[in-house]
């Protein structure tokens, strides 16, 4: 295919993206996650068969950036927004 003059490669193009690192699975108890989340919580100790639900799993990650406020935790900022919103729209009564 051939875009701005340029041979660009369809296959290449989706190796490169890689779509299915960013697809949510399922991981039991309502917790959906993506590959790069599921890692950065690993990074920070979260085991996911340790939460029955995703408000707890919110709940400790919020008690974790509250007790390291002084840290550079964006990425696992960023994870707690994403379950958050998750939350949001999983179980909230419209």
């Amino acid at each position: 295919m051939e875009i701005h003059n340029q041979d660009i490669s369809i296959e290449k193009l989706v190796t490169d993206i890689n779509p299915r690192k960013n697809m949510k699975k399922d991981y039991g108890n309502g917790i959906y996650l993506s590959d790069q989340e599921k890692e950065i919580l690993e990074q920070y100790d979260f085991s996911l068969q340790n939460y029955t639900n995703i408000k707890s799993l919110i709940f400790d990650i919020e008690e974790y950036l509250n007790q390291n406020y002084d840290q550079e935790l964006e990425d696992l900022e960023m994870v707690a927004n994403s379950l958050a919103e998750l939350n949001y729209y999983q179980n909230t009564n419209r």
